[in-house]
């Protein structure tokens, strides 16, 4: 397993101080974070290594994976509601298990922004328009 992306004071420093427990989980989440992101992306630490990929970004990831799973409330209940009669009860959950994940704003920091559009040929025919675009990292 490699070195985490980010630490339990990156996510600290973007959110708040975290108490000695959550640095702790915080800890264990990032190393959870930084797999996932290999998973998803074999190979990303030696794009890390040759300067294709930007660690400031993948510890922004990180973090803020870390974060999403933090906020998560301990018994994953994020809503309650109760009536008394004829009885009722019903809750809602939210990320009961802490997990990290990937969203899709994530993926655009780390592939990269893909630009979308369509071709136009002008007029005077000087622009070269039959470039195709793709991930800025490769992938």
């Amino acid at each position: 397993m490699g070195v985490s992306y980010a630490t339990a004071q990156d996510v600290a420093d973007r959110w708040r101080p975290l108490t000695s427990d959550e640095t702790s989980v915080a800890t264990v989440l990032a190393a959870d974070a930084s797999a996932v992101i290999r998973a998803r992306f074999p190979g990303i630490d030696g794009q890390v290594d040759s300067g294709a990929v930007d660690p400031d970004i993948l510890k922004m990831v990180v973090a803020g994976m870390v974060k999403r799973a933090l906020i998560s409330p301990a018994e994953g209940v994020s809503q309650q509601s109760e009536t008394a009669g004829p009885y009722s009860h019903s809750q809602t959950f939210a990320n009961p298990m802490r997990n990290v994940y990937l969203t899709e704003a994530d993926l655009v920091l780390i592939l990269g922004y893909i630009p979308t559009g369509s071709s136009h040929n002008f007029a005077n025919d000087t622009t070269d328009c039959s470039a195709s675009y793709g991930y800025v990292y490769g992938w």
